[in-house]
């Protein structure tokens, strides 16, 4: 009955004067939290409140201009104005019918619209495809967001789903490249006759690797002298021969990056008939190789190193399981022919791994979690550890690599380095106090250093404190390519290259392709642009990100159905928001949250030490600690595991 009464529409338009003269008007970039609401960090610093209503008017990434509302309580909550500039783009999700109407919900937690499919965009899309979708409409505009579908992936009930899902999440092909029998240069499949290549196909190569891998890269030979000295030969496949720079091969073998291994599948770089075949040191066959010959003294040390180009023949494919019987005692588990090379191997295996704890950083052997998965259906899961026979392998790639490395920084060859830069540089004096409380006193500087680094990490080795190894991993930089010769902090060296894998790996292919060049004094030009370590880096991380993925995905399926079932546990991370944990029996990662362990009122943070989560000042949960938690949430869709501890504990 109030609606035109002309004293009220006077009030109101003195109160909407008042505000409008009053109100701040800031720009920023909206971010949004999987609750539905969100927050407006304004180019000032500043961070404001976003109810849900207005988060409904506008998409994480956004830039808006928002008024900002003081509330009686002193808080603040932003209102959106205007889009200065829209979130755009591709994204990744899943068809669902709201009525007759179809739309795509993204599988990003924090964007909350549903994009409806406008009519004329409809095609032949069903309920459950995970697809990538355009948006073409922005929900300011009309209160709708508005998307058309790019591509459909498959769909969420396919037994493949998570692989490919994952894959184009990160856009990753995922079917192996096509093989172009134009792309390949008219002398690859032979000999070319040069007296300066040495021919080495009577020398007894094996090859150590799985049992059913195809795409062989290295294969090994050592020889003992009398004097002690122990000369290893690893000849690494050449597969640039193949491979015309530029050609449509090269050009996607640049763009996928590196081969791409996920349970139960493998998506090479290069066509299969060049990464199992042609370039693949497969038994009995002859190949083209860059040759590493190194001769190691009592202690381990590289005394004197080669690179060479010439022929080779693998004489016996072996496998990590045959060499592991072998040097466990059973002596018919390889051919007697190649008895002398595999011990000295393993003999070299022990020099250079005491050679790398007194120069270098060594690690005790990894020990992960693997899936058996036949046609994309899992099998089992289980604890894979490091054998001895895998050890040896690393142990002859790895100086390989150092050797490389060294020969192209020596020669001012273009390379492509992998880098490590130790701790994070605006992490170092937080881990500094971390480590004085743990009894270990350091400086930023020092930690700056690769000395000074390798000090600090054999101290912790000393120690045995497997806590402090996880809270210092916290405080660590990613790995990263670069084109100059530096540190790499991780493995406590100068500095280090890879070329050991040129099949699998395009950053090693472009180095085969400079030492080629070298050896052959060929006089073609090598570029290594900024833009091709990022496209390397990315492509690096992209790989890993989606093996995490898949993994992720699987579990969160296995554990769906064991709600409220107890399973033992290592805690592996602690932080303020809660504890990290793996499952024991399956490696499976899970978290709990500080939500299921207290009351709002309750105060957590992480002690002094970075190795306990506290509550109120009272020791809660330890790193390392095996601890029995309960499954108490499963988001499929968000891939994660949400536990809660045990009551009885």
């Amino acid at each position: 009955m109030f609606k035109n009464n002309p004293a009220l529409l006077q009030l109101r338009s003195g109160m909407q004067a008042t505000v409008s003269s009053n109100k701040t008007i800031v720009e920023g970039e909206i971010r949004g939290t999987r609750q539905g609401y969100g927050f407006l960090q304004a180019d000032d610093g500043q961070s404001y409140f976003v109810s849900p209503p207005q988060m409904s008017k506008c998409l994480p990434g956004d830039r808006v201009k928002a008024s900002i509302l003081k509330q009686e309580d002193g808080k603040t909550e932003a209102i959106i104005e205007s889009i200065t500039e829209g979130l755009s783009g591709t994204f990744i999700g899943t068809v669902r019918h709201r009525g007759a109407n179809p739309c795509v919900v993204p599988e990003n937690q924090f964007i909350k619209n549903w994009f409806r499919i406008p009519t004329l965009k409809r095609d032949k899309e069903r309920d459950g495809d995970i697809v990538i979708a355009n948006i073409i409409g922005h929900p300011f505009d009309d209160g709708v967001a508005k998307c058309e579908i790019v591509e459909i992936v498959c769909n969420e009930r396919d037994k493949n789903a998570a692989w490919k899902s994952a894959c184009a999440r990160y856009s990753i092909d995922f079917e192996a490249p096509v093989f172009d029998l134009d792309d390949v240069p008219a002398n690859s499949s032979k000999a070319q006759e040069d007296p300066t290549l040495q021919d080495l196909r009577r020398v007894p190569f094996v090859t150590i690797d799985g049992e059913y891998t195809r795409d062989i890269d290295d294969a090994l030979h050592a020889v003992r002298f009398k004097d002690g000295r122990i000369r290893l030969t690893v000849a690494i496949a050449d597969a640039e021969r193949f491979i015309i720079p530029g050609s449509k091969t090269d050009l996607d073998a640049f763009s996928r990056g590196f081969s791409t291994y996920l349970p139960g599948l493998s998506i090479p770089m290069l066509p299969k008939v060049m990464s199992e075949q042609g370039a693949s040191l497969m038994e009995g066959e002859e190949r083209h190789a860059i040759f590493c010959t190194m001769d190691f003294n009592n202690e381990g040390e590289v005394t004197h190193s080669a690179f060479t180009l010439g022929s080779m023949c693998s004489h016996a494919k072996l496998s990590y399981e045959s060499v592991q019987d072998f040097l466990g005692g059973k002596e018919d588990a390889i051919s007697t022919a190649h008895h002398h090379s595999i011990k000295t191997l393993n003999e070299l295996c022990t020099r250079r791994g005491l050679w790398r704890e007194k120069h270098a950083l060594v690690s005790s052997g990894y020990s992960d979690y693997r899936f058996v998965v036949e046609d994309f259906v899992v099998k089992s899961v289980g604890m894979t550890a490091q054998t001895r026979s895998q050890k040896l392998v690393e142990e002859c790639m790895v100086a390989a690599n150092i050797e490389f490395g060294a020969y192209m920084n020596k020669h001012s060859l273009p390379c492509v380095y992998r880098r490590h830069d130790g701790v994070k540089e605006e992490k170092a004096e937080d881990l500094v106090e971390v480590l004085k409380h743990n009894g270990i006193a350091t400086t930023a500087e020092e930690l700056g250093t690769l000395e000074g680094f390798k000090a600090v990490m054999r101290q912790i080795e000393t120690k045995g404190s497997e806590p402090l190894n996880l809270v210092v991993r916290g405080y660590m930089a990613r790995g990263r390519h670069d084109t100059e010769f530096g540190a790499h902090f991780s493995i406590g060296l100068e500095g280090y290259a890879t070329f050991t894998s040129p099949i699998r790996k395009y950053s090693d292919l472009i180095n085969h392709r400079s030492m080629k060049n070298h050896l052959i004094q060929a006089g073609n030009v090598i570029e290594i642009t900024e833009a091709t370590i990022e496209h390397l880096d990315k492509r690096m991380s992209d790989t890993d990100r989606a093996e995490r993925d898949v993994y992720n995905a699987l579990y969160a399926k296995m554990y769906e159905p064991l709600v409220g079932k107890t399973f033992p546990a290592k805690v592996v991370g602690v932080l303020g928001a809660g504890a990290r944990v793996e499952m024991e029996e399956t490696g499976a990662s899970g978290f709990i949250s500080t939500r299921t362990l207290g009351r709002r009122a309750d105060v957590f943070d992480v002690s002094a030490d970075g190795h306990t989560l506290m509550k109120n000042g009272t020791a809660l949960i330890t790193l390392g600690e095996t601890m029995d938690v309960v499954i108490e949430f499963v988001d499929v869709p968000g891939r994660s595991i949400n536990c809660a501890p045990n009551p009885a504990r």
